[in-house]
């Protein structure tokens, strides 16, 4: 209560780094955003030896160093963002965030021993996307200079996107999970460029007609992804769009076409006008 008025704020638990703190936020989105990344810290924080443990164990070997280096992805980073996904899903921290003592703690104690099976899970399919991706890295590096421009652009969006910083944290398991697919769909893409640019450019064409409503959301909003199920559910459907396009021989998880994305926009449209902030 201020100045003889009540004002409307919104507690979460914040990531401080080697400890949490309690604040107070002027928005519901925003407070469910860091309130999740403060309890999945406070999660590891009382975890601290299996962090440990996991930090020693994943990502090693002759391979895993070969194929970061291929894929050019930040093998630290990539460490710490594989921890944050095996809390996450060990936890299901997002099915049901604590806000409470007893409710923290009874998630803790539900999915402790699930951290370390979840992270070898992780790390397998990561193996197999990171063998993909250095792979598709070395032919897309030996296509034929300044050829198929708008092929390489959108390549190099998707990509950005699949695997931004904390994309194994912030992508839902069920999807994550089909992260090899995809990206054997962009590279059997790329395989059939030279003979089929044509049609490649038409499909890129629809893609990004389609696409472009999402990201302008997204960078008016950019924790969208992680507020609406709606807005996800569209998002991934577009990558399940990608792979009928380019590798129907691989399937997707659902039927999908043009039409049942823009019948999905709009349930992402509504959600955008219910919730303003």
């Amino acid at each position: 209560r201020q100045a003889g008025g009540d004002i409307v704020s919104y507690p979460a638990l914040v990531d401080e780094t080697d400890s949490v703190a309690v604040v107070l936020c002027d928005y519901p989105g925003e407070a469910q955003l860091r309130h999740r990344l403060g309890v999945l810290r406070l999660l590891r924080l009382h975890s601290a030896q299996q962090v440990k443990y996991l930090r020693k164990q994943l990502l090693r070997g002759n391979e895993f160093n070969l194929v970061l280096a291929a894929a050019a992805l930040n093998p630290a980073e990539l460490l710490e963002d594989l921890v944050d996904a095996s809390y996450l899903q060990a936890m299901a921290v997002d099915s049901a965030l604590p806000y409470t003592q007893a409710e923290f703690e009874a998630m803790l104690e539900r999915g402790k021993g699930e951290v370390i099976a979840r992270a070898n899970e992780l790390e397998t399919m990561l193996l197999g996307s990171l063998r993909v991706l250095a792979d598709l890295r070395k032919r897309m590096a030996a296509l034929q200079p300044g050829a198929w421009p708008d092929t390489r652009l959108d390549a190099e969006t998707q990509l950005g996107r699949l695997l931004a910083p904390g994309f194994m944290r912030d992508t839902p398991a069920e999807w994550l999970a089909q992260l090899p697919r995809y990206l054997k769909a962009l590279r059997t893409r790329i395989e059939r460029l030279s003979g089929q640019y044509a049609k490649d450019q038409t499909h890129t064409a629809l893609l990004q007609s389609l696409e472009a409503p999402l990201w302008d959301a997204v960078s008016k909003r950019p924790g969208l992804l992680l507020q609406s199920p709606e807005a996800a559910r569209y998002r991934w459907l577009l990558e399940e769009f990608r792979v009928s396009l380019f590798a129907q021989n691989l399937g997707t998880r659902q039927a999908v076409s043009a039409k049942r994305l823009q019948e999905q926009w709009r349930e992402v449209q509504q959600w955008l006008d219910r919730y303003t902030h």
